[in-house]
């Protein structure tokens, strides 16, 4: 604090709720504020940001971060991004998966005990740990039809069912029914309506 000027009092002791007087029309009191505080706060901020992302091996996928790097979460360069990340769950899963299987083995006891059906049964659980990543899965199978010769990945069931619809036949039905018949396949129905042979269409 700047003080200017004739002052009655002080702040001495650490004591609370002490009053300065300031005397004379030019005395004054004012908070000095250090040179370049925001910065160095600024500053400060962004270390102790960074320290945290880098021992924690966690990714900052902020769009601050991300600013000049393009659309790489929605590339295959995603799994570059988070190669450290996945490393380290690698590594600690040497800790959690026996964990986690002692805990599976208390809950399979359990059910064993409570569900007599179960008791004679080998109940067959793994823990799975998977590390999150952003898939970008148009470019997955872009790259897998391109492997396979630019050819289908999917049947068109199999496809429908991928997409959620519940009722394929139904659907795949529908889609048959809005359809618009080919010119070629109106001409061959007439003709067989009208008794010629179809040899003559070709």
């Amino acid at each position: 604090m700047a003080l200017t000027g004739e002052v009655t009092g002080s702040f001495s002791k650490d004591k609370t709720g002490k009053v300065l007087q300031l005397n004379g029309d030019k005395a004054s009191a004012n908070f000095v504020q250090p040179p370049n505080a925001s910065e160095s706060l600024s500053n400060e901020k962004k270390d102790l940001e960074s320290i945290i992302y880098k021992m924690t091996n966690s990714v900052n996928i902020s769009p601050e971060a991300l600013e000049g790097l393009g659309n790489m979460l929605a590339t295959e360069n995603a799994a570059f991004l988070f190669m450290l990340p996945h490393l380290k769950v690698m590594d600690k899963m040497s800790v959690y998966v026996p964990a986690l299987k002692r805990r599976m083995s208390i809950v399979k006891s359990f059910f064993q005990l409570m569900n007599t059906g179960f008791r004679n049964s080998d109940l067959d659980a793994e823990p799975v740990i998977t590390p999150y990543i952003i898939n970008n899965e148009a470019k997955f199978y872009e790259m897998l039809m391109a492997v396979n010769g630019n050819q289908p990945l999917f049947s068109q069931k199999a496809t429908m069912e991928k997409a959620g619809i519940k009722d394929v036949d139904k659907m795949q039905e529908e889609i048959k029914k809005e359809t618009p018949v080919p010119a070629k396949e109106i001409v061959k129905i007439l003709y067989n309506y009208l008794g010629f042979n179809n040899k003559s269409l070709y």
